[in-house]
């Protein structure tokens, strides 16, 4: 197997909002692509760079888009390596403003890739 540059874990999550008797009700685990169920190498990280600055909610998202634009390989293990609550305060509700961020960095991605094709 080719050495891993990038490994992604399982998340589970519960919205506090749906607790019953003061208990979580964890929803089944899913695939998290996101910095706290990631480990990576270091020299995988220097390879593609540091954050971009000014790209609040979405300077993980431009990351990801980047290290595989840099060929990092990656996989998906099964192991539960977050727990996360869900609630009014999580920075995906109260920064919504900077949604649009999310499409910006897609976008350039996206341009990126159709500049270094080959012409047609």
């Amino acid at each position: 197997m080719p050495e891993l540059d990038i490994l992604f874990g399982h998340m589970e999550e519960f919205d506090e909002r749906e607790s019953v008797d003061g208990q979580p009700r964890y929803r089944p685990p899913e695939p998290a692509r996101f910095a706290g169920a990631t480990m990576l190498r270091r020299d995988a990280f220097h390879r593609v760079g540091y954050f971009r600055p000014g790209l609040k909610i979405a300077e993980w998202l431009d990351w990801c888009l980047r290290a595989r634009e840099a060929g990092l390989r990656e996989r998906m293990m099964p192991d539960v390596l977050v727990r996360r609550r869900v609630h009014g305060g999580n920075t995906s509700y109260r920064q919504i403003d900077h949604r649009p961020n999310l499409v910006r960095a897609i976008k350039e991605s996206l341009d990126r890739r159709r500049a270094a094709r080959p012409p047609a």
